[in-house]
């Protein structure tokens, strides 16, 4: 189950646990938002859902443990060079990334 269209949290999935492969399933149930994802996965126990861990963690599905972190990588990107406000946001993103990445367990 993921939500409708796909998106970040699919993609992440294939690249990282299914070396890029499309996630090929029979019966699939598409959603318009994650927070749906968890509340059909609280209803159906057979259901596995695709949604960001601070969603899940806040319910009482449960999460299935992997080995290794499953990363989204974004991007900020521009048609030409970006302008002076568009430059607050990109360094703005990057100190923050920069924080959170020396914040990571190892």
């Amino acid at each position: 189950m993921q939500v409708r269209g796909g998106g970040g949290v699919p993609a992440s999935v294939e690249a990282a646990l299914l070396n890029g492969k499309k996630i090929n399933v029979q019966n699939p149930i598409s959603v318009t938002t994650s927070a749906q994802i968890i509340k059909v996965v609280e209803q159906l126990p057979e259901a596995l859902g695709l949604a960001q861990r601070n969603i899940a963690t806040q319910s009482n599905v449960r999460e299935l443990k992997i080995d290794h972190a499953v990363v989204q990588e974004l991007s900020l990107v521009t048609l030409g060079d970006p302008t002076p406000e568009m430059r607050k946001v990109i360094d703005a993103a990057h100190s923050i990334a920069s924080t959170a990445k020396r914040m990571e367990p190892r």
